[in-house]
This record gives structure tokens, C-alpha cells and sequence, in this order.
């Protein structure tokens, strides 16, 4: 969510009200090798869930899933919106992966990775047997132009300035690379694992990454229907053995929540991703689905611009702290499903989660709020405007929870809602790089 002081300025108020959340798909199970409809809406059979013979996933069938817009851009170091980030996980691989179950750092495209003891230098011995979608061998040739087109200021990833200790990306041979840092750093096998730094191939026109697909993935895309749906289908050549599970997935775009419940109550979507709190008692209650949550790193937060009045003063950043009642935005927003952030991004989940963090947290004090502004130059009170959307289930509600918790402090807040459909690339990374 974004605040402004004034029209066209944007400011994100800082993770003041940070909430660990879970992660929620609604689902119905996935369908059989029966023929889907491409309208997620025309079909009224409901999707029965087989049960397992076991613990471990069974291999076939496809799977419905229903997403809020269509992607942006299929090129990987340039994504944002949710659905680009989820395409570009099926179709792209990275050098390492973060394992979801314990985090630990396990290989994929390379097969191991060493350090030099100041770690400034990092080597990477790759795997063979890797082929991109258009017939292409993967070499170190990739690696090194996929992580010079990230760091590249004028392709605009939006974690080059993360990466920009690493002064160059070498191929020693066809399955070797060196990457050469100005400092010593210990966690660049963690940002290789991000989304933004999946391998691309050296021979394919940038221009034709945005619109297509050429990666080394567990899924091919098979079909785009702008605004309609996509559809990937398996790699059957997929390095990994076993995987995936899956032979087919399609992705119907639904702006509407409550069409999406519809959609799923129908039987005409087995997933809903990023269904709000507040609908899963119903909807379990209605129809024989299963609301599978797991606790993640995902947050939910209010941000603001610390290099711009009225957030450049701390005593005004100390009371938009105070004003802010964590405990309520987690019971009336989010229904109780996560858990209280700690003003950084950091999960308790996280073996780099610090514990003294937990005590860190001013309580909610509106008193201590006004005194706050009242030493920062507001005696009678601040006005802001707050951007949000529903491109993030829960987005306003927070927004609502927080402006009226705020206001006994005189902390006027007037919610702006924009598009879901364009509120991060013209909301949220226009505020970035201003």
C-alpha cells in the first residue's frame, strides 16, 4: 500500500503494520484426463478430489487455477506482478532453488558451488544434459548473459541494486562460471535463488523473452490467450526425474473475487490462489473443497518514503508506529490467519530471524502517537493519502482497519484504491524509481 502527501507524489508508509501471512489456496482437487473447458465459467461439473495412495503426489492429470490478471512480461529479470513471478517459476529454472520445506539451498541448473575463503569469489560448476524450449544446450554462455542483462541498469531489474557487489560474471568452460564480487558477501547463492535471476538463453532477442517462452522449466507454454487464460503443458524432457507431477495447467484470468468464488463453487476451477480470509469458512461450508494454508514469508505492509516529508522525521515515523494497532489489523483484516511482522521482512521461519526482534514493537498507544507529532512540528494532526488495491487479497481492509485505529490520533488517512490490474507497475515500481 502506498501513501501520498500530495497528488502524483508518492510514499509508501514503512512496514509499520507488518503481518506474517499464510499462504491459502482453496481447492477441489485436481481434474482427471477428462477434457477442460477453455471458460472457466461455462462448466457447472464440480472437480472431485481422488484420494492418494500414498503420501507422495501421483503423477497425470491437469490442474484449473484461477489468477486475478494476466502477466506483464514472460522476460524474468524484469518481473513483478504475481502472475509473470508464477509463470517464469514453471518455465525458467534458476542456478540454485530454496528448498519451501526446510529453506536450505539446493542445486538446479548448478550442480554444486563453492567459495573462495573471503568470499569474493564464487564458482559454479553447471549441469549437462539441459536443453531451452527452442533446442538450445545449456552452457555457461547463459549464466553469464542472464546475470549481465540483471545487472544491466538499462534493462531495470528490479534487484540489480541488490546484486551490485558483483563486478563480473565469467565462463571459465562451457560448464563452468566465476562470479567476481568488490566485497566480501556471503549470500550469493541466496539472491541466484530468487525469481528475478532465472537462466535465459544467450541467442534470443530480448525482445522476444517478454512475449515468449524459452526456458529450461518443468513446463512448457502451450497456449496464451491475452486476458483469457494460459496453458502450460509438461516437459517431457525435464531434467529433473520424476517431475512434474502434473501434465497440464491452465490459468484462468478472473479480475472479480467473487467471480472467482463462483468459478470454483461451479466446479469449473480446481485452485483459487490468494483467496481472502474472510470468504474460505463459507466456501468450505458450501461445497466439498479444502482450504490448504501453510506459513510463509510473505507480509503484508504499510510503507513510506524515509527520504521525504513528513516520513524524513523519525518522530513522525515513531508515531505512525504508535497509532498503528497490529493486533486489530491481524483480527479484523485478516481474520486471524498469520501473525505479527516485526518492522522487517524477516520471518520467524527464517534461520536468520534475529529474536530480539520480537521486542522490539511499540505497543499500540494513541496518546504516545499524538505526543510524537506534537514534537515533530504537528500539534494538530497529520492528513495523508494512502494508495492500495485488491491486487493482494486483504490490501483494503488493512488499509480500513488502519485509518480508523489511526484517526483518535489525529492521523487523518483518505484510501485511494487503484486498478489491481496496473497497481504494481504504475503504482508501486513508479514510486521505486522515482
Amino acid at each position: 500500500m502506498v501513501a501520498a502527501t500530495a497528488p502524483g507524489r508518492r510514499l509508501l508508509l514503512c512496514s509499520i503494520a507488518g503481518l506474517l501471512l499464510f499462504t491459502t489456496l482453496l481447492t477441489l482437487g485436481c481434474v482427471g484426463e477428462e477434457e477442460t473447458s477453455p471458460d472457466p465459467i461455462a462448466t457447472t461439473a464440480q472437480a472431485q478430489a481422488e484420494p492418494p495412495d500414498s503420501g507422495r503426489p501421483k503423477s497425470g492429470g491437469a490442474l484449473r487455477v484461477a489468477l486475478v490478471r494476466d502477466h506483464a512480461t514472460f522476460d524474468p529479470p524484469v518481473v513483478v506482478p504475481i502472475p509473470d513471478i508464477v509463470f517464469t517459476r514453471q518455465t525458467y529454472d534458476n542456478l540454485i532453488l530454496r528448498d519451501p520445506d526446510d529453506l536450505s539451498l539446493v542445486p538446479m541448473l548448478a550442480e554444486s558451488w563453492e567459495q573462495n575463503a573471503e568470499l569474493t569469489e564464487y564458482t559454479f560448476r553447471l549441469r549437462s544434459g539441459v536443453r531451452f524450449r527452442h533446442g538450445k544446450d545449456f552452457k555457461a554462455e547463459d549464466v553469464v548473459y542472464s546475470f549481465n542483462r540483471l545487472l544491466d541498469p538499462d534493462v531495470g531489474s528490479p534487484i540489480a541494486a541488490t546484486l551490485d557487489f558483483v563486478t563480473s560474471v565469467e565462463a571459465l568452460d562451457e560448464r563452468t562460471v566465476t562470479f567476481d564480487l568488490d566485497s566480501p558477501n556471503a549470500y550469493l547463492p541466496d539472491l541466484v535463488s530468487l525469481y528475478h535471476a532465472r537462466i535465459t538463453p544467450s541467442d534470443v532477442d530480448p525482445e522476444r523473452l517478454a512475449s515468449k517462452e524459452f526456458g529450461t522449466g518443468p513446463f512448457a507454454l502451450k497456449e496464451h490467450v491475452a486476458d483469457e487464460r494460459i496453458v502450460l503443458i509438461r516437459n517431457s524432457d525435464y531434467w529433473w526425474e520424476a517431475y512434474p507431477y502434473l501434465d497440464e495447467v491452465t490459468f484462468f484470468f478472473i479480475p472479480d473475487s467473487e467471480t472467482r468464488a463462483n468459478a470454483l463453487t461451479a466446479g469449473a476451477i480446481d485452485v483459487i490462489h490468494d483467496l481472502a480470509a474472510s470468504r474460505v469458512p463459507d466456501l468450505e461450508a458450501s461445497l466439498e473443497a479444502r482450504a490448504s494454508e501453510s506459513a510463509s514469508a510473505a507480509y503484508l505492509n504499510l510503507a513510506m518514503d524515509v527520504t521525504a516529508p513528513p516520513f524524513d522525521n523519525l518522530l513522525v515515523r515513531k508515531a505512525l508506529q504508535a497509532a498503528t494497532d497490529r493486533e486489530a489489523i491481524l483480527e479484523e483484516a485478516q481474520f486471524g490467519k498469520g501473525g505479527i511482522a516485526y518492522d522487517h521482512p524477516i520471518p520467524p521461519s527464517d534461520p536468520h530471524f534475529w529474536e530480539g526482534s520480537r521486542d522490539a514493537i511499540p505497543p499500540y498507544d494513541v496518546e504516545q502517537a499524538k505526543a510524537l507529532l506534537a514534537q515533530a512540528g504537528y500539534p494538530d494532526g497529520i492528513d495523508l493519502v494512502l494508495h492500495t488495491s485488491t491486487s493482494i487479497a486483504t490490501m483494503v481492509e488493512m488499509a480500513v482497519v488502519f485509518r480508523e485505529k489511526a484517526a483518535p490520533a489525529g492521523i487523518r488517512v483518505e484510501i485511494q484504491r487503484d486498478p489491481e490490474e496496473n497497481y504494481w507497475t504504475d503504482v508501486w515500481m513508479c514510486w521505486l524509481s522515482a
